[in-house]
């Protein structure tokens, strides 16, 4: 008996190219397929709807990898800065009193952060020393020009954040919709094809036309009580 691949293992390039014949000719066939409105509606933008999701899809992409590329190249020069300024500010703690205390406030001992998550924290440590200390009219601080050049770098990295992680909420957002637009043109498939099917039989050529295949474009064996299904 004759199998017919199911529409749900369409490839996105099988896809785009079905929906696309369907969405160009169903117009000279509408006439005679019958086709309730909302049926022939969707079946003159399923094509076109489905590119644009493709499209934007891609867009979406792109822009979220620039935008992790974006971030890991201002966290590598603040994690260099960050390093050159701990040794200083060691230096400038060790010649008053090199208490050992206030470096652990500081979150200055030890291994130096080196990704965008343990940047920021140790950035905003830091700062809430930092402030403290000038408050109290402390000495063992940076100069504020320092200071000020690493919170300037904090400030960058969550600006920079905050426009990767809306990026990936939006691709998130696309990649579900596509998701579930699918699983509809599938179904509106399926019932579309049943109608051609009804109205010209399995091997009228018109059905390639319209982005489906003949009976007999697909020849698989099969055992004889084993049911024919829809492309």
């Amino acid at each position: 008996m004759i199998k017919f691949n199911r529409f749900s293992k369409d490839k996105d390039i099988v896809r785009a190219e079905r929906l696309g014949k369907l969405s160009a000719h169903i117009d000279e066939f509408s006439a005679v397929l019958g086709l309730p409105p909302d049926k022939l509606e969707w079946a003159q933008t399923c094509g076109p709807f489905w590119d644009d999701l493709t499209r934007n899809k891609s867009v979406e992409f792109g822009m979220s990898c620039g935008n992790t590329m974006g971030l890991n190249l201002i966290v590598k020069p603040c994690v260099t800065r960050y390093v050159d300024l701990k040794v200083l500010l060691n230096t400038i703690i060790d010649g008053i009193d090199g208490d050992t205390d206030l470096k652990r406030e500081y979150g200055i001992v030890g291994k130096s952060p080196r990704n965008f998550k343990k940047i920021v924290a140790a950035l905003n440590r830091w700062e809430n020393t930092h402030n403290r200390l000038v408050a109290e009219g402390d000495p063992r601080i940076l100069p504020d020009s320092m200071m000020a050049e690493l919170v300037d770098f904090r400030d960058r990295l969550n600006d920079s954040n905050h426009e990767r992680v809306t990026q990936k909420r939006l691709l998130s957002d696309l990649v579900e919709q596509k998701r579930a637009r699918f699983i509809f043109d599938t179904n509106m498939l399926r019932y579309m094809f049943a109608v051609c099917k009804l109205t010209w039989g399995p091997d009228d050529p018109t059905l390639t036309l319209l982005g489906f295949k003949t009976r007999s474009g697909v020849w698989t064996k099969k055992t004889e009580d084993e049911p024919e299904e829809p492309e």
